[in-house]
């Protein structure tokens, strides 16, 4: 595994940090902090295309900087939320895809639901500079896997909260350990980004 290239980082402050709401309104990434979000812009174009998994803050922190983003969704209670945002602020960019897990019994552990969910991507079959993953822990590395082959050479996977055993972030290291990678971290392993080799 190559060296990780790592930053430790602060919190935001200003605002009540602790609600998703907070990030919304201010149209910052969920994990977002000032060194963040910097270097997450350096690497953004405005004819960028994005895929993520779990929408929010991140949604409209990329709407402002690229073309074009397709975000899915699970909750359906907080999928309220971002579309009202996106009509409110008459966002035309992006596209919320929603998989709602109520409609699946067993929830997030319904296999119907998880096909649906971590192959969403291949329902907008695109070629994306950016895949942004944050949403449901346990099914990240799912996310990744089937996401690899629709990023162009040269993108980024950016990954949330790696320092979570339960999101497996061995596999996600075992997937993209060769890449180049950039890592900021609270406390350990958090939010890291690879970027694809242009020969891969």
């Amino acid at each position: 595994m190559e060296s990780r290239n790592e930053e430790k980082v602060k919190m935001p402050v200003g605002g009540n940090c602790r609600d998703p709401k907070f990030w919304v309104r201010n149209k910052r990434m969920w994990v977002a902090n000032t060194k963040q979000d910097a270097w997450v812009s350096t690497i953004l174009d405005k004819d960028f295309v994005v895929f993520e998994w779990g929408s929010g803050g991140s949604t409209f922190f990329f709407a402002d900087r690229v073309k074009k983003i397709t975000t899915v969704e699970h909750n359906g209670s907080w999928n309220r939320i971002v579309s009202d945002a996106i009509k409110k602020d008459r966002y035309k960019n992006i596209k919320l895809h929603v998989v709602n897990v109520k409609k699946y019994p067993g929830g997030i552990t319904n296999k119907t639901f998880i096909k649906a969910y971590t192959y969403a991507i291949t329902v907008y079959p695109d070629e994306y500079d950016i895949i942004y993953v944050d949403g449901l822990p346990t099914l990240r590395s799912l996310c990744v896997r089937n996401s690899i082959k629709y990023l162009k050479p040269g993108g980024w996977v950016l990954v949330d909260n790696m320092d979570q055993k339960i999101q497996n972030p061995e596999k996600i290291w075992r997937l993209l350990g060769k890449w180049e990678c950039k890592q900021f971290s609270f406390y350990t392993d958090g939010f890291t980004g690879w970027k694809k080799p242009k020969a891969c």
